[in-house]
């Protein structure tokens, strides 16, 4: 702090000089006042000279009353020196009487009030002056001003001392809070590149499993078409079957007619015979031809028989395979209704696989989202953590600042700022995370300190005894 030293002679040394001047002023109007009552006194002596001479003829009377007029003028005129001279030295004892009190009462204030401010502007803001109580001129009200003054800078200071502690401890915890939302930061950033790559390959097998679910759902399809199919075949080899069934029962009947005939063919045959043998030779040729009618007969009638055997053999089949096709046909038919329900099953599979596939990509760009945000996060946590400890910094640095002012309070000192927010708790990372954030410390004032700092207008009041000792005051 630079201190100004005005330049010039001293108050003092004006006033002495100012007072000088007065003095040499009435000094100078003595001697001129005494050196024309000497010049009036000269041209009386010669006055009475010219006249005495003038008036030698005359009476003595006359000469006597002039010569009594002049030792009368010549008196005058020594006490009028005496009392010059008197006044002269009076006024000079006046002169250095008031130069003395000025000097005590103006100059020796103002220069202790100029000690004061120069202790005030150096730092110490403890300093005060003792004004008396009589006192009511510009000087008392300029110490009085110079009082409130060093009281509303140490109020001001001590305010900012305990701004500049709580900034600090704040900067502090912030500082230890963002290394904190830092470090969760990383580990959030960590876990979401886990859960994007996660995610990631889900994605692959769940577009893996809806292609799956497609070709299945195709194939199902196809499936239920071939067995839709199926069954219309069955029904028809059923219908089949039920016309061969039919028409073997048709044959059936027609070999019933041929057994028939071949039976009234037998019966006729053997009356032949009997009516041959009766016409004796005469029939002999008719016998024959009945004879081979009968032989013809009976190998209608055993053929018939083997063709109703063979027939009945073929409707048993028949009947067996048109059971076997309607079961065929009924089992076709549930596996149809099955391979259908299974491809609906299946469509919907591919339906929500698709879904689940557009979710999980959905899901997969959200999670690309978060992982920008949190790397952006994690750069404003760094941002605001390195803004934390400049703030830090600069309460310290206020911190001293106030420290330089002697303000009758212990002042702490500054705190060592906290590392590297990019640490990992663990301590391997590249700079170690703040310790324990500190607590704040307390401004306190020190025992015997002034407790009345809280003067906001120049007063000119008494001083208690009990404060006369203190070393903070200056009198004047």
């Amino acid at each position: 702090m630079e201190t100004f030293y005005a330049k010039g002679a001293s108050l003092k040394t004006k006033l002495v000089g100012a007072f000088g001047a007065v003095y040499l002023m009435f000094v100078i109007g003595a001697a001129t006042g005494l050196y024309h009552m000497s010049r009036i006194m000269d041209e009386a002596e010669k006055a009475y000279a010219v006249a005495a001479s003038a008036t030698a003829a005359r009476d003595t009377t006359v000469a006597v009353m002039d010569k009594t007029g002049l030792e009368q003028a010549r008196a005058a005129y020594r006490r009028a020196r005496t009392v010059t001279v008197s006044a002269a030295l009076l006024a000079l004892a006046l002169t250095l009487a008031a130069g003395f009190y000025l000097a005590r009462t103006i100059t020796g204030p103002l220069r202790r009030l100029t000690d004061a401010m120069l202790r005030a502007s150096q730092g110490d803001l403890t300093v005060s002056l003792r004004i008396e109580s009589t006192r009511r001129d510009e000087i008392a009200e300029a110490g009085g001003a110079l009082n409130v003054l060093v009281d509303e800078l140490n109020d001001n200071m001590r305010q900012v001392l305990a701004a500049s502690e709580a900034v600090s401890g704040g900067a502090q915890e912030l500082s230890g809070s963002a290394w904190h939302l830092s470090t969760l930061v990383q580990d959030q950033s960590s876990s979401l590149e886990e859960t994007a790559a996660s995610i990631e390959e889900m994605t692959g097998a769940v577009k893996q499993n809806a292609d799956n679910a497609l070709q299945a759902d195709k194939l199902a399809a196809e499936s239920s078409t071939a067995a839709a199919e199926s069954a219309v075949l069955a029904s028809s080899i059923k219908r089949s079957m039920d016309l061969i069934n039919a028409s073997s029962s048709k044959i059936a009947n027609i070999i019933g007619v041929i057994d028939e005939i071949a039976f009234q063919t037998n019966l006729l045959a053997l009356n032949a015979a009997v009516e041959a043998a009766r016409a004796g030779e005469h029939g002999r040729g008719f016998a024959v031809v009945a004879a081979e009618v009968r032989n013809l007969a009976q190998r209608s009638a055993a053929a018939a028989k083997e063709i109703k055997s063979l027939i009945h053999d073929s409707l048993e089949k028949v009947g067996d395979g048109n059971h076997l096709v309607s079961v065929s046909g009924s089992k076709l038919e549930g596996i149809a209704a099955k391979v259908k329900k299974v491809a609906d099953i299946i469509a919907e599979i591919s339906a929500a696989s698709q879904e689940q596939a557009s979710g999980v990509d959905q899901v997969n760009r959200t999670i690309a989202q978060m992982d920008t945000a949190t790397q952006t996060n994690a750069t404003k946590v760094e941002e605001l953590s390195s803004t934390s400890r400049s703030l830090a910094s600069l309460a310290d640095q206020l911190r001293s600042l106030a420290g330089k002012f002697n303000l009758g309070v212990d002042v702490a000192p500054a705190a060592a700022p906290g590392g590297d927010i990019r640490g990992a708790p663990g301590g391997g990372a590249t700079g170690a995370g703040p310790g324990p954030v500190a607590a704040r410390r307390p401004v306190t004032e020190p025992a015997g300190a002034r407790q009345n700092v809280a003067r906001r207008k120049p007063k000119i009041a008494a001083v208690a005894k009990a404060s006369a000792n203190d070393g903070t005051w200056t009198e004047f």
